[in-house]
């Protein structure tokens, strides 16, 4: 099915499209942190690491649970200002408190948000839980889907004492933006309106 078979399912009974009066945010801290590269987010973060072919991680805490006969990283928790590079055929980011990644899926939960292309899924609930794997998206509990064409372009600055480089900033819980859908596209992040 591909990327464009990606699919993302919520847990409870949504409405369908936005809440009358709302649009989800994404505000330019989230925006700049989701626009990072692994190389930016590696030189913030205390500790990373590669998992597989699809993901790579960059967190205060990395504790690797299982590897393979090489020494690879099979299995990886990490956790705190968790930032993820998914390697597909279009760039996708993540940010998250905690992150479970394994060589061909991944469980984020604290506010978790997620970016392919200009599309984003953000955790409405503290509790909402993503689980990822290469072709889907899967949410339980509330998510809103926002695009970000209507912000104007992050400002990347250098790290120093006058522009210190941004900590992750997660969202409190806004109104949800959800689905009435078993099954929703991640490019539902990718369909137009």
């Amino acid at each position: 099915m591909g990327l464009l078979g990606m699919l993302c399912s919520c847990s409870s009974p949504k409405q369908v499209g936005s809440v009358p009066g709302t649009e989800p945010k994404v505000n330019m801290n989230e925006r700049t942190l989701l626009e990072m590269n692994f190389d930016d987010a590696k030189a913030i973060s205390p500790q990373n690491a590669s998992v597989g072919s699809l993901f790579r991680v960059a967190a205060d805490s990395v504790e690797v649970l299982k590897t393979d006969r090489q020494g690879q990283p099979v299995k990886v928790r990490a956790k705190g200002h968790v930032f993820v590079e998914m390697s597909l055929a279009q760039r996708a980011t993540a940010l998250c408190e905690e992150a479970i990644l394994t060589n061909d899926s991944m469980t984020l939960t604290g506010n978790p948000m997620v970016k392919r292309g200009d599309r984003v899924a953000k955790s409405a609930t503290e509790d909402t839980t993503f689980w990822i794997t290469e072709a889907r998206l899967r949410v339980s509990g509330r998510c809103e889907l926002a695009k970000l064409e209507a912000l104007p372009e992050p400002v990347m600055l250098a790290s120093n004492d006058f522009f210190p480089t941004p900590e992750p900033m997660l969202p409190p819980a806004m109104e949800p933006w959800v689905v009435n859908s078993e099954n929703v596209l991640l490019p539902a992040l990718a369909a137009e309106n």
